[in-house]
């Protein structure tokens, strides 16, 4: 695997993923994110709730990840109709400006990090070490690098 890309990452205590806050028996030390090695995008928000898990959870992956290209996009819009779907680009033609706007900085983060880890872009790498991200979230995100 070149990259990985995880829109709503899994936190812990769902299909066995497991942190310090939640173990599973019997105990393992550390997270299941502690060797992740590679290019890593997260991607959620505030509004990522599903499966018993809140957005707080869904950031743990990128929290426990070693530095080492890993990205995190993280949009800070509870308006509606954002929900957990959002990320299956189920409100990209919503009448809504705020949705499309989301819409739109999930699909330019997640094609410019596959376009410079899978085919060598400049200009994609140029444009994920920019601002642009988080500019196109509309009602603010943050848009992390470690």
């Amino acid at each position: 695997v070149d990259a990985y890309v995880a829109l709503s990452a899994q936190g812990a205590g769902f299909s066995n993923w497991y942190d310090d806050e939640y173990n599973v028996t019997p105990a393992i030390p550390g997270t299941s994110w502690d060797d992740v090695a590679g290019p890593f995008l997260s991607v959620t928000g505030v509004f990522d709730r599903a499966n018993s898990m809140e957005a707080a959870d869904r950031l743990k992956p990128f929290e426990n990840m070693p530095a080492g290209d890993k990205r995190l996009l993280y949009s800070d819009d509870d308006r509606g109709p954002l929900t957990h779907n959002t990320f299956d680009l189920a409100h990209a033609s919503s009448p809504e400006a705020h949705a499309k706007d989301v819409t739109t900085a999930v699909t330019s983060a997640v094609i410019a990090f596959l376009d410079w880890h899978l085919r060598d872009r400049p200009e994609a790498q140029a444009w994920l070490d920019s601002d642009s991200a988080p500019t196109l979230l509309g009602a603010g995100g943050r848009w992390e690098h470690k």
